[in-house]
């Protein structure tokens, strides 16, 4: 029987392995079949003009007429490739590197000809790595789990301690959750791009108070009071500002040619930090919470969960840490309120030190916990103080006047002058 393809014997890219020619020659022997017959089976598998047939050609008559000189023979010229075998952590880089495309899931394929999902040839093939892999325990499932796309993740739910249980489950996978949460995802994204068009939109127009908040932009009620005027002497107060022009002493004081009086270096301005009190920050967070809806654990609460979280991060996009008094953030289904003594991890109540009873929350949400936990606490820990009404004691003076009050002393009576 001819082969189905020659063999060239110059490593060109579609030449056969010559170990698979080699083995593909000899199955078309029979027990009876003679050395000629052998041989020539051989020769006739060899292209024409090619370096096999050219090293065959060269061969002496005793090599040709004897098949198991003539296959030795062969092997010397092409020797089997020397392969070393892959570390078992290489071979784990491998499972770990087998991604599940999202254009495969729920496409039917052909492997090993059987019809089948493109989820469930790569289940298969993820079962077959993970037995090179030398994984048991399954401690690489979570790492190949991540790795799937989103709709897969939420599909596949559960813990799994064999690589067995994982396979089987993205198996089970029917085609019906697929579509179903394949249209949901549409749904999420058309909802995304909508917020984004309409954020372009108001970002494009030009708000009637945008002059006011650049007007008082820099307003700040808490500013602190401008440090006190240099203390100055009787030349310099009567000589100086509004003093000097209606002063009738100017003729008994020092001349402005006379050295003047050096004055202190004032002290530079710094700006207060700005602060609100507590019981302000919770009465904001009390108003922006009061319509906020904490859905239940159920598939529905976890979708309405989605979406809450989808407009939130819409309408705050500068917000990257998570929410506060005035923008709260969602909370997750099935987790407590917030100011309750929940975990921030897990947002449930348990003992500290012990392990958490569900899932981490998300980093936004937590740091919402955090940020509401400590204004509730501090709020109710520290009331506001009742103000305490405070003695005026005058209207306004200028700060020339104000300095030469504070260290000029008036005496009364003649001084030093003669009794009367």
């Amino acid at each position: 029987m001819a082969p189905i393809i020659f063999f060239w014997g110059d490593n060109r890219a579609d030449d056969p392995v010559p170990g698979n020619f080699l083995k593909l020659i000899s199955s078309g022997f029979k027990e009876t079949s003679s050395d000629t017959f052998k041989v020539k089976q051989l020769e006739n598998g060899f292209a024409t003009n090619s370096v096999a047939e050219l090293w065959f050609d060269a061969l002496n008559i005793a090599t040709k007429q004897d098949w198991c000189l003539l296959e030795a023979e062969f092997k010397v010229r092409w020797p089997k490739e020397v392969i070393v075998p892959p570390t078992v952590e290489q071979r784990r880089s491998r499972l770990r590197a087998e991604k599940l495309l999202k254009e495969d899931i729920g496409v039917m394929v052909t492997a090993n000809g059987v019809e089948m999902t493109g989820q469930a040839r790569w289940a298969s093939k993820i079962l077959a790595l993970s037995a090179l892999a030398e994984d048991p325990t399954g401690a690489s499932i979570h790492s190949v789990r991540d790795g799937m796309p989103d709709i897969m993740k939420k599909l596949v739910k559960g813990t799994f301690g064999t690589w067995a249980a994982f396979c089987t489950a993205v198996k089970a996978v029917s085609d019906d959750e697929i579509d179903n949460a394949i249209a949901e995802e549409k749904r999420i994204s058309a909802v995304e791009d909508e917020s984004k068009r309409l954020r372009a939109q108001l970002q494009a127009q030009q708000s009637p108070t945008a002059p006011l908040r650049t007007a008082f932009g820099g307003f700040n009620i808490n500013r602190p009071r401008p440090p006190a005027a240099p203390l100055l002497s009787e030349a310099q107060f009567f000589q100086s500002g509004t003093m000097s022009a209606n002063n009738i002493m100017s003729g008994f004081q020092p001349t402005q040619g006379a050295t003047p009086v050096p004055t202190p270096p004032s002290a530079p301005t710094q700006r207060a930090p700005m602060f609100r009190a507590n019981h302000l920050r919770h009465a904001d967070l009390s108003t922006n919470t009061k319509d906020m809806v904490h859905y239940p654990d159920t598939p529905e609460g976890q979708i309405a969960h989605q979406a809450q979280v989808l407009t939130w991060k819409t309408a705050n996009p500068h917000k990257y840490k998570g929410g506060d008094e005035y923008a709260p953030y969602p909370l997750t289904p099935g987790t407590l309120s917030v100011g309750v003594g929940e975990c921030h991890t897990c947002g449930l109540r348990h003992p500290m030190g012990t392990p958490h009873l569900r899932a981490n929350i998300d980093p936004f949400e937590t740091n919402y916990h955090r940020i509401a936990g400590h204004i509730i606490r501090t709020s109710r820990n520290n009331p506001p103080a009742v103000p305490k009404p405070a003695n005026v004691q005058y209207v306004a003076a200028s700060p020339e006047y104000f300095a030469y009050l504070s260290h000029y002393e008036e005496e009364q009576g003649n001084g030093d002058g003669p009794a009367v």
